[in-house]
């Protein structure tokens, strides 16, 4: 296991002719029509949005589908690893009133350098 979001669970997996690619699963309680479809539709923005430059590649989706009731049963998708996320680009923090914010975007030489990295 790489990382676990709200949702998802993102495995590290080795993948033929890919050199960065991870796995991406629903959680157990997540694995019904709604949780898949919101991972089917984040899948397809990711598709309909892509640029080489800054969004990740979905390189397959896997998807099992009950013949009889033509049902979704499993659907996960196999996509780019991302270098880095949003979390690394922002982050703002309010002090005494004021919004202090940080982050990598706001270092102009990495942004500069690393702007084709950054991935939604």
């Amino acid at each position: 296991m790489l990382a676990e979001g709200g949702e998802a669970i993102v495995y590290q997996i080795n993948y033929t002719g890919y050199e960065e690619v991870v796995l991406k699963v629903p959680k157990t309680k997540y694995q019904t029509r709604s949780g898949f479809e919101d991972l089917v539709y984040e899948s397809q923005l990711i598709k309909s949005v892509y640029r080489e430059e800054y969004v990740v590649e979905i390189k397959e989706e896997i998807i099992e589908i009950d013949q009889e009731s033509k049902e979704l049963l499993r659907y996960c998708v196999v996509v780019e690893r991302a270098r880095y996320s949003l979390f690394d680009l922002y982050s703002f923090k309010e002090m005494n009133g004021k919004l202090e914010k940080s982050g990598k975007w706001y270092d102009p030489a990495f942004q500069q350098s690393n702007l084709e990295r950054f991935s939604i």
